[in-house]
């Protein structure tokens, strides 16, 4: 026993070290356990020191048990059963304790004893076990104080196995197992997930098999299951384990059958088929284990009786549940195999509450894990084509009948085998049969046959066998006859089957049917060596032939129900052999065969119709190929399909014909009347078009049109049904137009007269276009006629839409089946015949009745009418002049608009406006006919809404091929490939906000069952499209319904059919994509999708199509974030209803389907606080056209609203009044159906308030409960209701700005910024101000900055909230709430309490004013000061009070930093300095004089960057600039004095205190100057065109200003603020140019005028850093149409490029070579006029790069020199280059001809800006560009206007060869700034106004119509001029000195190109 313990003890100390302290040390629970095992140590020392006292020792052991019941008392707190406490071994552990205990308590029994009898003997055994028990237990105290000393603790690792390194002989010794069972024991045993086995996992997995209990092994079995670690089993990892474990057990059984050392040693030597063989054999094996197991069944059962997750995945304690209470066969089946495998033998423990063992290894799986271990990547899943699974298991079904015996290959295919049935005795002599019974040789002469073993039966699909013609002897009796007979004929084939011949009497090989001989094929010869292809389809019941895979055609139909194959021999010698598909059996393949002949048959969208043909035409290829079996007699044949509307295309090829018709045949084809048989050329409904001499038929007349046909020609028919015309084309050749009117329905129709004349329909299309879109619409209208109304007199057809009355004078009514309740519907009908004697007008009644009457009738109030007879419209017998009377062919539109109420109409598009307004709530279509044969169609119907949305979405084709096909607009896709994946993408790529797209299903092939194969949904955007096995594909299928990513599917909607809609929503906001089917919400399908999204389809049937229907985005804005929440906030509580109510579109429709008893909900939201908006829609209403309906809210604990209750507050349809606690008050009126509710809960004021239908009804309750639901009551079958939309107000309001109330102010506060800052200016008085906007709702947070703060520094501002009706806050008022900057205090009603703490200047004080709980709360630099103030008034206004003089603030709202603009201070400036662009552009105007500048900002604080651009420098072109900062309070920069920090232009030195030191450059024009001024380490640094400079100056004064000093006339420099990399304009240094180069287009065009000499140009702009890329166009190239330009860069200090020098590096246009240091390279191609050349100068890595009409040329040149210039040659004259850069399509640039001005107009802005500087002299320009034609469009911009503030600008046009516009001549159009009045030929008239500073004038010059026009500020003033000259320019004149414009865009609009 002693020994015992001290295995017990030494247990627990290593389980201890491996595997409890496995956490941080510093929590409680560890240390209390610590301490209790510390508890040993006294009573352990008591032994040692009393060892000799036997009742001590008695003492102790007694002790050792309560410690060990404290230590299992702290291992069940639930912390060490926590994530946190990585204690995974917490059971096993709890165990070994109670074994500790019972083995201690032992010990004290045999104590207890000894202590009464025999005290001293057993003194020294007890000895040694104390002292045995004292040095572990201190060894235990010792590890455990290690442990928790330890920061982090270490695990250390037990004794493991590790499966990459494990020997297979390891696992051999282990479990006596062949090496394939490696592979496979360590995924069973793998439970923990993670590739490694330790010790315990495989000691106890064999204890657990051994003797574990029920619930043991079923947690084993899941954990060994649960093959990912996922916490769920699947079927597919039940099916994996099972069949694992089963092949274990095979593994086995061949084991014992062979020897070990064989199979180990020499088992990888066997060949490859060997080994195949032994592989093959055990899965048989394994296969046939788990039939006989009915293992497919037992998972079934486990799956339908367990609880599925939310993966659809069994969940551990329904499975434990399910073993325990099933007692589960298959848990057995495991258990017992692996007992087997590992050679245990297992105790039957039927009871789960015997003992269980020691060991346990499951606790820690079976529990929720503390880390998830991430999923395996399982291997892609192969889908199965649905079609396919389908055909398999009916072929299996049926055939299993027939006793065919099947080999189970991997369960994918079905092969039979069939051999030559001996037929007895005989036949054995003539016949000799070997091969396994697949060869036949013939022996002797004459007529021998021989059957196939497999019968084939009725509807068991289509069966395929190919023989091989061994040896064929047709020299003397070349007789052989191939095909089927009956099963129990005992006859040849030929007289009593269907066979091919191989000769028929020596002239030619035909068929045999029943003894009767008839061509066959188109000529074959059957010898040695063909193979022939015999196909029997049961299900068609015919018999077909290929003859070297040369397709013969149907040989005959109606074979025998049960047929076997059969062959007749004559000659001896002749041998042939049943083939199977790839060398092996028979294939009974159905799948493939029939994929084949679907595909064919939908090569084509036209058949012929087969029932009025004869059995003398065969139809082949689908059912698209004729041919003529009849001799010389004439066989019509019709199309199936029948045209009415349209445009149809239809290809026909002219594969034979006879040589009786001179080569040329005899065949007719064309169109004929839709109800007669065919074609006829006697007969009038019958339009031909005739082979044999081309003329075209009709009506017995022949006329001349085309020519003969011949073999091979392409005939194409267009059958025109919108104009009734017919044409041909032949051989691509148009004949034009053969008929005109047509009749309205017609058919394809063709006549076939001499033996084997044939053609084939080798393509069908139908036109796009306008018209062709009616046609397509037309086959899906949504508008139906309700044929339940009428009687037999009117006839439906084209599929309901088409009406034809058959009454004799006498009024036949019908209605539509769709009832109009709102939106917009739009119908088109076309009057397809008016009887005569309704003198050619009929008489038909077309318009909408009440939805509850039977129609339209002229007598009747509830019909409104347009009428064909006279045009009127008609309504309760009133008759009123509208239109005009129908005729045959006209189209009527008819527009019902619900929205307003109101019926209109259009007559061949003529809108004859509105015809009826106040129209009933629901109507349908309706309409009357009188006369006989009356008859129209809907021909077209659309929901105006619908079509306002569709096709924004547009397919990339750029990813696709040609199996993809687009239709309508880009919208609609169509596979043409044959079953196998074709995908696509959207161009469009959604990175944010919700985007909606509706796609219908137009096509599903019935290959798969029906529902197709479309996978539609999403993918990544940098994908080519979905793929299931892609994790970046995110799908919905069609087949099944399932959503697809990742390779793993997951059930979500259900299969989709032809004609479903689909609606995907791709919320970028939340990244989730969900999936509506048919309306039926499905939930979110995905979440976490990526950032970049596209829209995707995959499709694999041919003929697979759909359309994108409807797109519409949901941008995420935060003031629309209310409309976001509607639709789907409010859900209804369905766990307190049943059935009797029903629930859709996403749970807020609710319809009762209870009989006459009231049905309640509520909603699951609470309502507690703030104000909540609801509207219901009434959809229907039984009693009395009222219905029942209470809706409103109840007590949040109630389930529902009662008129009884005094919980419940209503508004009731049925009369309008308001019912609560069983009183009803009059409140509103009688609901009807399509009404509007209106619930407003107030939860702020406990307010109930409603709106019926927008009419405002007032507060129904007040004093509300403070906790309530929506709730409803239904009383009637059917009534409904809908909830549209639900809002919340209260909301967070953002980003408004501030308006302060300046009507309470004086001008002692001033106001800057926008209004944001405020600035006290009165000396010490209070001065108040506050907000325009008041508060009432919702909580508005404004952040406010102390900018100066005068008294003691904290200044004396009072910033809170007033009452609205308060001029502002003031702390001795009772309605002011104040925070105080002076001290921080809060103030109101004349009393302070602490709160905050006194402001300093820069502080930022937030100010949250929550008007929903009305509190009043402020954070002083981001901390939070908690809330000032509740129960603020209801009504606030933001206000502030200012004492001392220059207190300011500003408002910063959500201004971001950085992003602030600079303000010069113009107070300090004279007129000697301007301001332009904003203020951002200084120009000096002195003489040699400084002329000084700040900022208006001041900078204390934080760091601020501006970056400089020197426009113009004049001192020795380096001007004198200086520019820095200076203290706040002197007036600027000045060199001399000490306050002022300068870096100066002319010589790059810094100025300081009349000190220069050396720092940077001399400036040059164009240079960046970068300034940086770090205030938090008072610190100014330069940077100098992107060279760092480093720190200028430190410790600048504590507050300090941008400032500018500038000395030379016209220097200029430009703030530039935020402007972006990349848009700089190129400018060419004409410094080095002459005049032989010309610059246009604002400097972008260069043009070379030289004669053959290089003329070079370079770039004003040097490049030392950064990627730059240029676009060059190449205009014109003279030099063999390559020209002769070189373009690169040059080294900055050159002129320009040349390909002689090493500094030059160049991309040629002559041949398109590299040139540098007069070596030249192949590199591109040559260019050509309007070639795009792209440069890509990368100074960062010094490489220059080159693409030429997009395509990347790559690196030309690397190491570039440090610095760079664009630069150009050119060589011929002409030639002509221009820089593109960021010019927008359509877009110029204006030129002005400055040949005709003088200097007293300045050109500025690339030449855009105009300046006049003359003193009140008028000054004159024009354009270069003389305009002749096309739109010309010039917005201007006044810039500056003197004249009173008006100017005297002129602008306009003028005759191109006058030099401007003058309001005198006749030539001159002019727009006048002055008056705004239009002058020309010294006239003026009225026409806008006068003109301001900043205006926008846009020009637009009407060339196509030649008219002039104007728009001021984007109002449209209207033509000015009409007929202005042939050729005119843009002019414009200006009067007054500083008189300015700017030309901001000129867009030209191209006049469309004249069709021929």
């Amino acid at each position: 026993m002693a020994t015992d313990i001290i295995k017990s003890v030494f247990e627990i100390s290593s389980f201890i070290h491996n595997q409890i302290f496995l956490c941080k040390s510093n929590n409680e629970h560890v240390h209390k356990l610590q301490r209790v095992f510390y508890s040993l140590e006294e009573p352990l020392n008591k032994l040692k020191a009393n060892e000799e006292l036997a009742t001590s020792k008695l003492q102790v052991l007694h002790d050792l048990v309560y410690i060990i019941n404290d230590i299992k008392k702290y291992l069940e707190k639930k912390y060490f059963k926590s994530k946190a406490f990585r204690f995974v071994r917490a059971k096993k552990f709890k165990e070994i304790l109670e074994g500790f205990q019972q083995d201690l308590n032992e010990q004290v029994n045999l104590l207890s004893l000894g202590v009464l009898t025999e005290v001293n003997e057993n003194v020294n055994d007890i000895k040694v076990d104390v002292k045995d028990i004292s040095n572990k237990m201190d060894d235990l105290a010792t590890q455990i104080t290690k442990l928790t000393n330890e920061k982090q603790v270490v695990q250390s690792e037990p004794a493991v196995f590790n499966f990459n390194d494990l020997q297979e002989k390891d696992f051999q010794q282990m479990f006596s197992l062949e090496p394939f069972g490696a592979g496979i024991i360590r995924v069973v045993l793998n439970t923990n997930h993670n590739n490694v086995i330790d010790s315990f996992v495989l000691m106890n997995a064999k204890n657990v098999l051994e003797s574990g209990g029920k619930e043991e092994k079923a947690k084993f079995c899941f954990s060994s299951w649960d093959r990912d670690g996922g916490g769920g089993l699947s079927e597919e990892e039940i099916y994996n384990s099972m069949y694992d474990v089963l092949r274990l057990k095979t593994l086995h059984k061949f084991g014992l059958m062979f020897d070990n050392k064989y199979w180990i040693q020499g088992f990888e030597r066997q060949s490859k088929i060997q080994r195949d063989q032994f592989y093959q054999s055990m899965e048989k094996e394994v296969v046939k284990q788990a039939e006989e197991l009915s293992i497919g069944n037992l998972i079934r059962e486990i799956l339908k009786s367990s609880k599925m997750n939310s993966d659809n995945e069994i969940e551990i304690d329904s499975f434990v549940s399910y073993c325990i209470k099933q007692n589960s066969s298959l848990l057995d089946i495991f258990v017992d195999s692996l007992c087997t495998v590992m050679s245990i033998e297992r105790k039957k423990n039927d009871n789960d509450n015997e003992k269980k063992s020691n060991v346990n290894i499951v606790k820690n799986i079976t529990q929720k894990k503390t880390i998830q271990q991430p999923k395996k990547i399982q291997q892609p899943k192969q889908i199965q084509q649905p079609k396919q699974i389908q055909q398999r298991k009916q072929i299996q079904e049926k055939q299993k009948t027939n006793n065919m015996h099947f080999i189970n290959v991997n369960k994918k295919k079905e092969y039979v085998t069939d051999v030559w049935k001996n037929l007895g005795q005989s036949q054995q002599s003539k016949l000799f049969i070997f091969n396994n019974g697949k060869t036949v040789k013939k022996k002797a002469h004459g007529w021998d046959y021989i059957k196939g073993s497999k019968v084939m039966a009725h509807n068991t699909g289509r069966y395929h066998y190919r023989i091989r013609i061994d040896s064929h002897n047709r020299s003397s009796n070349p007789y052989l006859m191939i095909g089927i007979t009956p099963s129990d004929s005992d006859n040849r084939t030929y007289s009593t089957g269907y066979c091919m011949s191989g000769n028929d009497t020596g002239q030619w090989d035909g068929r045999y049917s029943l003894n009767k001989c008839s061509p066959y094929g188109d000529g074959y010869v059957i010898t040695s060596g063909d193979i022939v292809h015999v196909i029997v389809d049961t299900n068609a019941k015919n018999l077909s032939f290929n003859l070297n895979d040369r397709e013969l055609g149907v040989c005959q139909s109606d074979i025998p129900t049960n047929c076997v194959l059969s062959v007749d021999l004559y000659s001896p010698g002749d041998q042939i052999t049943i083939l199977g598909i790839d060398g092996s059996d028979v294939l009974v393949h159905n799948e493939q065969q029939q994929i084949q002949e679907q595909e064919k048959q939908q090569q084509s969208e036209i058949q012929w119709d087969k029932t009025i043909s004869g059995s003398t035409v065969t139809f082949q290829l689908g059912n698209t190929k004729l041919t003529n079996y009849a001799k010389d007699s004439w066989r019509g044949m019709r199309s199936k399909q029948i045209f009415t509307s349209g445009v149809h295309n239809i290809k026909i090829k002219v594969n034979k014909l006879s040589s009786q018709g001179v080569g040329h045949g005899a065949i007719m084809v064309g169109v004929c009347d839709s109800n007669h048989r065919g074609v006829n050329y006697t007969s009038p409904n019958g339009f031909i078009y005739y082979s044999y001499n081309g003329v075209k038929y009709s009506n017995s007349k022949d006329t001349a049109y085309g020519s003969a046909w011949n073999t091979g020609d392409i005939i194409e028919i267009k059958i025109d049904m919108n104009q009734r015309q017919l044409s041909f084309k032949h051989n691509n050749k148009d004949l034009g137009v053969a008929y005109s009117n047509i009749p309205s329905s017609v058919r394809l129709a063709c006549d076939l007269y001499y033996y084997e004349d044939s053609i084939t329909i080798i393509e069908y299309k139908q036109e796009q276009g306008q018209k062709q879109q009616k046609v397509q619409q037309q086959e899906h209208i949504h508008v139906q006629w309700d044929q339940s109304i009428s009687g037999s007199n009117v006839s439906f057809q084209l599929d309901n839409t088409k009406l034809i009355n058959y009454s004799n004078n006498a009024w036949r009514g019908m209605r539509s089946k769709q009832i109009f309740t709102s939106d917009i519907h739009i119908i088109k009908i076309k009057v397809n015949k008016l009887s005569s004697q309704g003198v050619g007008h009929g008489a038909i009644m077309v318009g909408v009745c009440d939805s509850n009457h039977r129609g339209v009738n002229y007598t009747s109030p509830n019909g409104f009418i347009y009428y064909s007879y006279n045009g009127v419209k008609y309504s309760n017998s009133k008759d009123t002049a509208y239109g005009s009377a129908w005729n045959t062919g006209d189209v009527i539109e008819i527009k019902i608009d619900m929205n307003q109420r109101k019926l209109s109409f259009k007559h061949n598009n003529k809108d004859l406006g509105v015809a009826y307004s106040n129209i009933p709530r629901s109507v349908r279509l309706a309409c009357d006919l009188y006369y006989n044969e009356d008859s129209i169609t809907i021909i077209e119907y659309k929901k105006q809404q619908q079509v306002q949305q569709q096709k924004e979405i547009q397919w990339d084709q750029s990813v696709s091929d040609s199996n993809i096909s687009f239709e309508l607009g880009n919208t609609k896709l169509t596979c043409n490939s044959n079953s196998a994946w074709r995908g696509m993408r959207s161009k469009q790529i959604f990175t944010s906000d919700i985007h909606i797209i509706k796609i219908k299903v137009n096509k599903l092939s019935s290959q798969g069952v029906g529902h197709g194969a479309i996978m539609f949904g999403i993918c990544q955007s940098n994908h080519r499209g979905v793929n299931y096995t892609s994790p970046n594909g995110f799908i919905y299928y069609s087949y099944n319904g399932v959503k697809y990513s990742n390779s793993k599917d997951t059930a979500y909607g259900s299969a989709w059919n032809s004609g479903d809609i689909i609606e995907m929503k791709i919320d970028m906001n939340q990244r989730q994509l969900s999936f509506k089917h048919n309306n039926k919400d499905l939930g979110v399908a995905y979440s976490n999708i990526p950032s970049s999204v596209r829209l995707a389809c995959d499709l694999y049937y041919n003929h697979d199509s759909i359309t994108i229907i409807e797109y519409k985005k949901q941008q995420q804005v935060q003031k629309q974030q209310k409309v976001q929440q509607q639709q789907k906030e409010i859900q209804w509580d369905q766990s307190v209803s049943d059935s009797n109510i029903s629930f859709e579109l996403g749970n807020t429709k609710l319809t009762c389907h209870s009989n006459n008893a009231w049905r309640g909900i509520r909603s699951k939201q609470i309502f507690t606080s703030g104000v909540h908006i609801f509207k219901i829609k009434a959809n229907q209403l039984k009693g009395q056209g009222h219905g029942s309906i209470m809706i409103g809210v109840c007590q949040s604990n109630h389930r529902g609203v009662s008129y009884t209750s005094p919980n419940g507050f209503t508004y009731y349809s049925y009369n309008g009044v308001k019912y609560s606690n069983n009183k009803n008050t009059a409140y509103g009126s009688a609901w009807n159906p399509n009404d509007i509710i209106e619930i407003t809960i107030d939860m702020n004021q406990r307010k109930l308030s409603f709106k019926h239908n927008s009419k405002d009804l007032g507060v129904a309750y007040s004093n509300l409960p403070s906790s309530v639901r929506l709730a409803c009551d239904l009383y009637y079958n059917e009534d409904s209701i809908t909830v549209l939309g639900y809002k919340k107000q209260g909301q967070v309001q953002q980003q408004s700005e501030i308006e302060w109330d300046k009507s309470i102010s004086d001008s002692n506060i001033s106001f800057e910024l926008g209004n944001k800052k405020l600035t006290c200016h009165s000396n010490n008085s209070w001065r108040g101000i506050r907000s325009k906007q008041i508060f009432t709702s919702g909580v508005h947070i404004f952040k406010i900055k102390a900018n100066q703060l005068k008294g003691q520094g904290h200044g004396a501002v009072m910033i809170g909230v007033c009452q609205s009706n308060h001029r502002g806050v003031s702390y001795t008022s009772p309605n002011g709430f104040i925070y105080y900057s002076y001290n921080g205090d809060k103030y109101s009603n004349n009393k302070n309490t602490a709160y905050g703490s006194a402001w300093n200047p820069n502080d930022i004080i937030e100010i949250k004013i929550d008007m929903n709980q009305r509190k009043l709360s402020f954070k002083h630099n981001s901390k939070d000061l908690g809330v000032a103030y509740s129960n603020i008034p209801s009504s606030v206004r933001l206000a502030c009070d200012l004492y001392y003089n220059e207190d300011s603030i500003t408002v910063l709202g959500n201004q971001k930093e950085g992003q602030s603009e600079i303000e010069w201070d113009k107070s300090i400036s004279d007129s000697n300095i301007t301001f332009e662009l904003g203020n951002k552009k200084l120009t000096c105007h002195s003489n040699n004089s400084w002329r000084g500048i700040r900022s208006k900002q001041i900078f204390t604080s934080g760091v601020h960057i501006f970056k400089i651009k020197a426009n113009q420098l004049k001192g020795q072109g380096h001007g004198a600039v200086m520019i820095g900062v200076c203290q706040s309070n002197h007036r600027g920069v000045s060199y001399t004095s000490p306050n002022g920090f300068i870096y100066y232009s002319y010589n790059g030195d810094k100025y300081s205190n009349n000190k220069n030191t050396a720092y940077g450059s001399a400036w040059n024009p164009n240079d960046i100057i970068e300034i940086t001024i770090d205030m938090n380490q008072r610190k100014l640094s330069f940077k100098h065109n992107n060279k760092d400079l480093g720190v200028a100056y430190s410790n600048l004064p504590s507050s300090v200003r941008l400032a500018c000093d500038l000395y030379y006339n016209e220097d200029s420099i430009t703030v530039l603020g935020n402007q972006k990399e990349g848009q700089s304009e190129i400018e060419w240094d004409k410094s080095i140019s002459d005049s032989n180069i010309t610059f246009e287009l604002g400097n972008k065009k260069l043009t070379c005028h030289s004669n053959n000499s290089w003329r070079g140009i370079r770039s004003k702009q040097i490049f030392t850093s950064g990627i730059h890329v240029f676009k060059i166009k190449a205009n014109q190239l003279k030099g063999q149409g390559h020209g002769a330009v070189m373009i690169g860069v040059c080294q900055s200090n050159h002129r320009g490029v040349s390909y002689t020098s090493p500094n030059g590096f160049i991309y040629y246009s002559y041949n398109g070579d590299k040139y540098s240091n007069n070596k030249n390279t192949a590199y591109g191609s040559a260019w050509n006029p309007n070639d795009i050349i792209e440069i890509t100068i990368d100074m960062n890595q010094r490489k220059l790069s080159f693409k030429h009409n997009s395509k990347d040329l790559g690196v030309a040149y690397s190491n570039l020199p440090s610095s760079v210039r664009l630069a150009c040659d050119l060589y011929y004259n002409e030639d002509s280059i221009t820089v593109l850069g960021n010019q927008k399509e359509g877009q110029s640039e204006i030129e002005w001809d400055k040949s005709i001005s003088d200097s007293n107009i300045s050109f500025e802005l690339g030449n855009k800006k105009l300046t006049c500087h003359s003193n009140n002299s008028w000054r004159g320009i024009r354009s270069k560009q003389i305009f002749t034609s096309d739109i010309h469009i010039f917005k201007i911009k006044a810039n500056q206007l003197k004249g009173q503030g008006h100017g005297a600008v002129m602008i306009g046009v003028c005759q191109s060869n006058h030099r401007g516009v003058s309001y005198t001549s006749p030539n001159g159009f002019i727009y006048y700034s002055y008056n705004g009045d239009k002058y020309s030929n010294n006239k003026n008239t009225a026409y806008g106004s006068a003109w301001n500073p900043n205006d926008i004038i846009e020009i637009t010059i009407d060339m196509n119509q030649r008219k002039l026009s104007f728009k001021h500020n984007s109002k449209d003033l209207g033509v000015a001029y009409s007929n202005i000259p042939r050729s005119v320019r843009l002019a414009c004149d200006l009067y007054y000195n500083d008189d300015s414009i700017t030309v901001l865009e000129y867009t030209i609009k191209k006049a469309p190109k004249k069709t021929q």
